[in-house]
Order: C-alpha cells, then structure tokens, then sequence
C-alpha cells in the first residue's frame, strides 16, 4: 500500500497555440507535485519572460502571447492557467485614484495609485478639502486635518486609513513629534502601522505637517 504522506510526481507542460513564435516555449520541462501544481504555472511563466529577455523581446508582449497560448490548449491546466495569468495581469497593473473629498492636488501628482493589493497615498497636507486653503493650526490639529484627508482619499478607494501599513510624517520642528504622535495613536487606536518620522526644513503652503500613506486595499 502507497502511503498517503507519497507525493506522486507529475509533468507539467506547455502546449503553444498556432501563430505564437516557437522560440517563447520554454526549453525544459518541470518536474513538480501535484500540490505544487499553481507554483509551477509561475515557475513556466518566469522562464519563459526571462528567455524573453536573452531575445530582447518585451516582456508584456510575452505575458500576452503566454495568455492567448494557454486560452488555445485543452488540458487539466488551462483554466488554472488563464487565471493565473490574468491575476498577474491586473495585479501589475496601477490604477490611479482620484478623491473628490480630498482637497484637490496642488502638483502633478494623482491623489493615489493602487497596484499589487496596496494604496501608494501621495502627501497630504492639512488644507481645507473646501477651499484647498491651509488651516491655520497648531502642529497636531494639522495632524488631524492630514489624517482626515488620507482617509478620504481611501474612500475612495474602497478601503480606510485603519489598514494603513505604513505612514511618513514630516515635521518642520521634530520637537513637536510627540504631541503629534498622540494624535496619531488616538486615531490608529490598537492599530499599529509602521512609522517614519522626518524632520525638513521647509513643506508647501509652510504647513507645519505632512503625512503620507501605503495602505492595505480591502
């Protein structure tokens, strides 16, 4: 009798639909169980992009063809496949987010970008999302205003500032850090992000804080 704890060994292979360029096929083959079997679909697409890479040929153009191979094969693989494929397809993809109730951008620079499961927030400073004007505040009521404009920002995402992972805030006098830092812990609660803090010379509008974000997307 087989014990159960045997690990069958399987071929995994690649069968390249008409019209895709022979040289994209990759060169060896892969020996893998069946668990591993999703594991080995990223495996076939990493060799097949790195040849692509000794030909000069762009890799999105290789993720493509790889896609419309596997759409063309009939095998126990081909819906895992395609799947998996456009999984890393739209996982790579950035999607720029823009929050009506956030004050509005004063640079060239969206208000976030989501890609790979994350939010990347660009800095907010403690403008009034009404008039885009600074509110003139002491460091840790511009802390809050900062705070309240990142989590507007992902709303409009779908998501909330409480699945920050990590935040960046820049002070103009650093000695101000733990007043500010309360109102930080007051607003994470038992929510513990990672944290910077950066002391500069100077930030736009001569706000006195700055505070950006990456976010987990729901």
């Amino acid at each position: 009798m087989t014990s159960a704890l045997t690990r069958r060994p399987v071929l995994v292979t690649r069968r390249v639909a008409p019209g895709v360029p022979k040289r994209l096929k990759p060169t060896r083959r892969l020996s893998v169980h069946d668990h591993d079997q999703p594991n080995a679909r990223s495996v076939l697409l990493r060799e097949a992009v790195g040849q692509a890479a000794l030909l000069s040929t762009p890799a999105d153009r290789v993720e493509a063809e790889l896609l419309d191979a596997a759409k063309g094969c009939r095998s126990s693989l081909t819906t895992p496949l395609v799947n998996h494929l456009q999984g890393e397809q739209m996982s790579q993809s950035p999607i720029i987010v823009d929050a009506p109730d956030a004050p509005a951008a004063i640079g060239h620079y969206s208000h976030a970008v989501s890609i790979g499961g994350l939010l990347f927030c660009s800095g907010q400073l403690p403008l009034d999302p009404a008039t885009t004007e600074l509110i003139d505040a002491s460091a840790p009521q511009q802390a809050e205003r900062c705070l309240h404009n990142l989590d507007a920002v992902c709303a409009a995402a779908d998501t909330t500032l409480k699945r920050a992972v990590r935040l960046t805030i820049y002070l103009t006098d650093l000695s101000e850090f733990r007043a500010v830092n309360d109102v930080y812990a007051r607003w994470f609660g038992d929510h513990r992000p990672a944290l910077v803090a950066v002391g500069v010379a100077e930030l736009p509008r001569n706000a006195r804080v700055e505070i950006d974000a990456i976010v987990a997307l729901k």
